[in-house]
């Protein structure tokens, strides 16, 4: 019989790129929280999230239109694959004022069309800036493959 429990605990995710101090007590946290909860090793869990989107508007998660902001910007997405893309460089690129290109470029990453990665590149205000990346879901929608990570090239043997 499955044994479900109704306790909560609540857990704040630390930010990408956090010092590895951080991301150890955070994962000695959570490893203590599933232990408050009577999750032992090997045990299914469920994860539910309390992040409610700042977005009261569903058309984030519709494809974009057709000769949008959006769509111009998922479309460099693709187009640049794994290099991936910064608001900057869509207001560069693509001619639209970074004031409305930062807010398009966050509701493609909400609607979960871009994937904010751990790369981090110099916008013009000389501040580290998140890259993006198109998902699956944004290569889908423009009816594209998306590519196929590269391997890497073995190692050479220390002389």
């Amino acid at each position: 019989m499955e044994r479900m429990a109704a306790t909560t605990k609540t857990l704040t995710r630390p930010e990408h790129g956090s010092d590895l101090d951080t991301l150890e007590a955070w994962w000695f946290e959570f490893l203590e929280a599933l232990d408050e909860l009577g999750i032992e090793p090997g045990d299914d869990f469920k994860v539910k999230t309390t992040v409610a989107l700042e977005h009261h508007d569903d058309s984030i998660f519709e494809a974009p239109r057709s000769g949008s902001q959006r769509d111009r910007i998922l479309k460099l997405a693709v187009e640049r694959g794994h290099v991936g893309i910064t608001s900057d460089e869509v207001s560069d690129e693509l001619g639209i004022p970074i004031q409305s290109a930062r807010p398009r470029v966050k509701e493609l990453r909400d609607g979960k069309w871009l994937h904010e990665t751990s790369k981090r590149r110099r916008s013009n205000a000389d501040a580290t800036v998140p890259v993006l990346i198109a998902t699956q879901k944004g290569f889908n929608a423009l009816g594209k493959a998306a590519p196929r990570r590269l391997k890497p090239l073995p190692r050479k043997a220390a002389a």
